[in-house]
C-alpha cells in the first residue's frame, strides 16, 4: 500500500535527461520512488520565452545579458536571436556604459508585458472555473489524495 502522505519534495528536472540519470540523481539524494507517474518534457515556446526575457529584463532594470541568459533559463543561441527580436520589435532597448553593454525594457515593453499578464489572469481564471465547476457536476470523477 502505497502512503502518498510521505512525499514531501517535488523535484523539478527542466532538461531533457533519461530516466536512469533521473533515478540516480535520486538515489543518491536517498529519494527512492515507489512509483513513476509520467515523465514529460515540457518545452517554451518562442513567445512564452519572449515574455520570459521581458519579465526578466522589467523586474531588474538594467542587466546584461549572461543574467538574462540565466534567470531566463535559456541557451546562448535563443537568447541572442530572441533579444534581437525584441530590440527590433522596440520591447527592449541596449544601453552601452563603461561597465558594458546592458539590456532595459521600454514603455512599449512594459504595456506589452502587463497586457499579456492580464490575458495570462484571465485565462487561468476561466480555467480554475471550468475545473471546479466539473468537479461540482462530477464529484465522482476526481480523486483526493
Amino acid at each position: 500500500m502505497c502512503n502518498l502522505s510521505i512525499c514531501t519534495k517535488v523535484i523539478l528536472i527542466p532538461l531533457p535527461i533519461s530516466y536512469e540519470r533521473i533515478d540516480a540523481y535520486l538515489n543518491t539524494c536517498n529519494i527512492h520512488t515507489l512509483y513513476v507517474i509520467r515523465l514529460r518534457i515540457i518545452r517554451r515556446s518562442k513567445f512564452e520565452r519572449l515574455i520570459d526575457i521581458l519579465r526578466v529584463v522589467a523586474s531588474v532594470g538594467l542587466i546584461k545579458q549572461t543574467h538574462i541568459m540565466y534567470k531566463a533559463n535559456l541557451t546562448w543561441d535563443e537568447l541572442k536571436k530572441d533579444l534581437q527580436w525584441l530590440i527590433d520589435l522596440k520591447l527592449i532597448e541596449r544601453t552601452v556604459i563603461s561597465e558594458g553593454i546592458f539590456y532595459r525594457i521600454t514603455n512599449l515593453g512594459s504595456d506589452a508585458l502587463s497586457h499579456f499578464e492580464k490575458i495570462e489572469l484571465i485565462l487561468k481564471l476561466n480555467y480554475e472555473e471550468k475545473l471546479y465547476n466539473e468537479k461540482r457536476l462530477y464529484p465522482y470523477m476526481t480523486k483526493s489524495l
